[in-house]
């Protein structure tokens, strides 16, 4: 004997979809969590990466500048240097006036600037501070890892 299943017509039809429709919205809400909180987070998340590449790029780019200008920075600087130490009456620096040891360590960090780039580049600092690693590793690599 067959079993005869008595399911809704018409309009009580459509209203049980909706009513499927609404729980099915329901749970995935709560698997998923608010769309606001989510769009909060991923905003917050560009925001600070935004930072960390703008920091980057402003620390590479005045390093390169002092780089290419450090023989520039070590002849004027230099001859400003010797103006200055003869205007102080012999000292390297007094409290209004700082331009030796400030014109020396510019052309320190000219002489310095290409290391330090590829330091930055390697590193990322300012990714590693702003930014958050990943909460898990990739799969694939860690798959390959155990295999060997």
């Amino acid at each position: 004997m067959a079993k005869i299943y008595q399911f809704p017509q018409g309009e009580e039809r459509a209203k049980f979809r909706k009513e499927i429709a609404r729980e099915r919205k329901k749970r995935f809400a709560v698997k998923t969590g608010s769309t606001f909180v989510k769009w909060l987070g991923w905003g917050w998340f560009y925001l600070r990466l935004l930072a960390a590449s703008v920091l980057h790029f402003i620390f590479v780019f005045v390093l390169a500048i002092l780089g290419a200008f450090k023989w520039a920075v070590f002849w004027l600087g230099g001859i400003l240097c010797v103006i200055t130490w003869y205007h102080l009456d012999h000292q390297l620096w007094t409290p209004q006036n700082l331009t030796i040891p400030v014109i020396t360590a510019t052309w320190i960090l000219g002489l310095l600037a290409e290391p330090l780039m590829e330091l930055l580049n390697k590193t990322m600092p300012w990714h590693k501070l702003l930014v958050p690693e990943p909460a898990d590793e990739s799969t694939e690599n860690s798959s390959e890892i155990s295999q060997q």
